[in-house]
């Protein structure tokens, strides 16, 4: 099933609102609506992983160091997006740069693969 272009954007936008303020502003049942249960994420440091439970743990955490998002970049196309964004992060706001590819399918992001520099990261969180 192919998702259209405006829908995967909505879903898109949607899933970056619900968090990129920090944990003032983090939705989890707003994320839980338009994340796939059995979502698939790959990142750095969780590795590859399936469901949208341990996901929505992760995501917690991160958001509780998150002192800002920039985007600086954002493409989508039928059924993904790519998007490019800096974070500042940690006790001294230390900026880090993070590539995101999504894919939907339906009225859900249903995979999520997370690039960035996992020692930077640690670095700017411990």
């Amino acid at each position: 099933m192919t998702t259209s272009t405006s829908t995967t954007t909505e879903l898109v936008h949607a899933y970056y609102a619900s968090w990129q303020h920090g944990s003032a502003s983090f939705d989890d049942a707003q994320l839980r609506r338009i994340l796939d249960p059995q979502l698939l994420f790959e990142g750095p440091i969780a590795g590859r992983r399936v469901g949208v439970d341990g996901f929505m743990r992760g995501l917690a955490d991160f958001v509780s160091s998150l002192r800002g998002l920039r985007m600086l970049q954002q493409v989508c196309a039928d059924n993904d997006a790519a998007s490019l964004y800096e974070c500042d992060l940690g006790a001294t706001g230390g900026p880090l740069r993070f590539a995101e590819f999504i894919s939907t399918e339906g009225n859900r992001i249903t995979s999520i693969k997370l690039v960035y520099d996992p020692a930077e990261f640690r670095r700017l969180t411990s």
